[in-house]
């Protein structure tokens, strides 16, 4: 019912869409209260009022929220590959960090045209071999892994990267964040030139 709708504090702004399902997702309360609980409420653009009944976040003393899709994939088909992984091995000198899906190991999508959308791969931007860990993951990472010989980082297979580590490294311990280089990692088909977005974020060791 509308009635749902009524009376409620929106946050301006923080609406998103859903562009598969045709649906809109808006942030709202019941008061202005910095500990009043925040609401998603889902509305399908066809006219369907039928709600997926959300639970109410926990406001942590907060008057606003944003709502993020923190895994976009239209226009592209692939979801893009998420970091499931990194673990030190038993006697401490390489971290292997692993992805749900298989990657293009740092090949990059041709735009030939323009349009933002990928046309073919660059293989020649392949990453193989040893290689400072800095063309992998971020820079605040990459300082703590250091350059080679010190550190060097590999693609073992399309979804693995082994960190090998010189002995008595400390750059980095258990629970120590490893952070993606952004526009780097890839997911790719080739039947129908399927891409990913790029990888991003990162995970505790």
């Amino acid at each position: 019912s509308y009635q749902s709708f009524v009376d409620k504090v929106y946050q301006v702004g923080a609406s998103a869409v859903d562009h598969l399902s045709n649906t809109s997702f808006l942030v709202m309360k019941d008061s202005t209260k910095a500990d009043d609980p925040i609401y998603i409420m889902d509305l399908n653009q066809q006219g369907s009022l039928r709600s997926e009944d959300f639970a109410p976040l926990t406001a942590p003393d907060v008057q606003a929220t944003w709502l993020a899709n923190t895994d976009p994939i239209l226009p592209l088909t692939l979801a893009a590959p998420k970091l499931v992984s990194a673990r030190f091995t038993v006697d401490g000198r390489s971290i292997f960090v692993k992805f749900d899906a298989y990657t293009v190991e740092g090949a990059l999508p041709l735009d030939s045209d323009g349009d933002m959308l990928p046309d073919g791969i660059d293989w020649s931007k392949r990453q193989i071999g040893m290689r400072n860990c800095s063309d992998m993951f971020a820079t605040a990472s990459a300082e703590l892994l250091g350059d080679m010989p010190r550190t060097s980082c590999e693609w073992r297979s399309g979804t693995t990267i082994q960190i090998h580590l010189s002995a008595g490294f400390a750059g980095v311990t258990v629970g120590t964040g490893l952070f993606l280089k952004d526009m780097t990692v890839y997911a790719y088909l080739a039947e129908g030139s399927q891409w990913s977005m790029a990888a991003s974020g990162g995970i505790s060791v």
